[in-house]
């Protein structure tokens, strides 16, 4: 996409153009040309994500209801990633106490100062019921794009990971002894995982060497490569059995 359309409440629909953007957190930057020279509404974006438990604001418009006002507060500061099974990708973000319905995808969280603080981007469900979360882009995304002004690449792996606690125990009674590791929940059909011989429901131990215990542990290496770079995983067979390795090379996504 290269072309939008933006709405103000003040102007209306204008047409706007992609300045920039990052798959990491579903952001992009846009350009507005004013039809008369004047200052354009704007606000400012925060540094940093707010306080725990501090309160955000969300204006949308859920559901084509429109100005609504939402009101939450900040559940987890420090930024993570979730999965997308729409778009086979993990998005950063943190996480907002709020509901967050269809239609407030892009919306800006404001703190109590009226700071941009996240864009939001999307829920956590199960079995497709919202369940109360929030995924915000962080502040530290919004100014990055701010700043550079151009595509920011994001490396992509075309795997998504569980806890090895979160699985049922006739999977772990493949595993004795093995207290913590990942699981390969999802491996994207063509993705660098797939390519690379990842099955999917593996048992992952380690990613260039570092242990794996939490999901964190996982988007910590990825996030710290580029694509084209590859990183390596040891692996062990669903079914239990002997330890072999797979080397990724990410891509850009």
């Amino acid at each position: 996409m290269t072309r939008s359309r933006s709405s103000t409440q003040a102007s209306g629909r204008l047409p706007a153009r992609v300045l920039a953007r990052t798959a990491t957190t579903t952001s992009a930057l846009l350009g507005v040309a004013l039809a008369v020279a004047k200052h354009a509404p704007f606000v400012l974006v925060a540094a940093e994500i707010p306080p725990l438990a501090a309160p955000i604001y969300l204006r949308g418009t859920p559901i084509y209801r429109h100005d609504v006002l939402i009101t939450g507060a900040v559940a987890r500061r420090v930024p993570t990633h979730e999965w997308l099974p729409d778009q086979g990708r993990y998005v950063g973000c943190f996480f907002g106490s709020a509901m967050s319905p269809r239609g407030t995808s892009g919306g800006l969280w404001m703190d109590a100062r009226g700071e941009a603080v996240g864009v939001q981007s999307g829920m956590m469900l199960d079995k497709g019921a919202p369940q109360g979360i929030a995924f915000i882009a962080p502040p530290q995304a919004l100014r990055r794009l701010l700043a550079d002004r151009h595509d920011i690449p994001s490396p992509w792996s075309g795997m998504a990971v569980e806890e090895l606690w979160e699985q049922g125990s006739e999977y772990r009674a493949n595993f004795p002894g093995i207290q913590e590791a990942l699981v390969a929940a999802q491996v994207v059909d063509n993705g660098p995982a797939q390519a690379a011989g990842v099955p999917k429901r593996a048992l992952v131990l380690e990613a260039n060497g570092r242990r794996l215990t939490y999901r964190d542990d996982f988007f910590a290496v990825i996030r710290s490569l580029a694509p084209g770079d590859k990183v390596t995983l040891k692996l062990r067979p669903p079914e239990g059995g002997e330890d072999f390795t797979a080397e990724i090379e990410l891509r850009d996504h």
